[in-house]
Order: C-alpha cells, then sequence, then structure tokens
C-alpha cells in the first residue's frame, strides 16, 4: 500500500459539470486549476480557479460565462481510497454575451462554498470525484487530477 504524502504541495486539473438553477440556463460545461498546500492530519489550503459556460435556452448565441476563484480549507482521510471535505470562500463573476437580451452584462458575488467527494491515490498522483456547492443557485459535479510534490 502506497502511504499518502504529509506535507508539500499539491497542483492538477478540474473538469465536470456546472448545474445551474434556471429554467432559462443549459448546464455549463467547467474546466479549472487547483493548486493546494498540504499539512499534517490530512489538513490542506487549496485554491480552485474555474471556468464554466451555460448556454440561454430561448435566446441562439447567448451563454453565461461564470469565473470562480475559491479558497478552502480542506480534509482528506488517510489511506489509498479516501473522503474528502472542504469549506471555504467563494468569488464568483458572471458575464453574458452581447447576444444576450439587455447584451453584455456583468456581476459578482462572494460566499461560503461546501465540498464533499472521494479519491484514489497513485503515489504522487491522485484522482477525486467530487461534488461542490459553489452558491445558492449552483452547485457542481467535477472530476479532478492532482500530482503531489
Amino acid at each position: 500500500a502506497q502511504a499518502e504524502q504529509v506535507g508539500g504541495l499539491y497542483i492538477g486539473i478540474t473538469g465536470g459539470v456546472e448545474r445551474i438553477d434556471f429554467d432559462e440556463l443549459d448546464d455549463g460545461d467547467m474546466f479549472g486549476v487547483v493548486g493546494g498546500l498540504r499539512f499534517a492530519n490530512g489538513l490542506s489550503l487549496e485554491a480552485v480557479l474555474a471556468k464554466s459556460e451555460s448556454d440561454a435556452k430561448a435566446a441562439p448565441g447567448c451563454t453565461i460565462d461564470l469565473d470562480t476563484l475559491g479558497v478552502y480549507g480542506a480534509f482528506r482521510s488517510s489511506g489509498n481510497v479516501y473522503f474528502k471535505a472542504r469549506v471555504g470562500l467563494l468569488y464568483e463573476e458572471a458575464t453574458s454575451t452581447s447576444a444576450c437580451p439587455g447584451g453584455k452584462v456583468s456581476d459578482d458575488d462572494t460566499g461560503l462554498s461546501l465540498g464533499a467527494g472521494a479519491g484514489v491515490r497513485f503515489g504522487e498522483v491522485a484522482v477525486e470525484a467530487e461534488y461542490t456547492i459553489v452558491e445558492q443557485d449552483v452547485d457542481r459535479i467535477s472530476l479532478t487530477f492532482l500530482y503531489n510534490f
């Protein structure tokens, strides 16, 4: 069995679906980058920079871009197969394209974000599946690949 690493940095890529609770919008494709600093006892400080794009159902050519930056305190249990939980602060900016009714509009917000999931370690590499509450009307299902230094 391979032991998890204690201390150090990790980086990764993430992708998934941004589920938006507005009938007028399709779910968005999400891509992003992850970086973190591991401490003892499974704790880490983690940052996630992500971008998604959702199409408006009734307005062809209208898309909503959602850019997010989250900073989290995360916990991963020990073992090659592990549980993950995180809580943090997330900044989001939503921007509509000029093809949307009302033209190009941008709005931002900051709030609490929570996530939970599971992962598998393969030496320095880990794969995680996670559910994250981005904000009141947006949640995310993602798959993340991490490299531990």
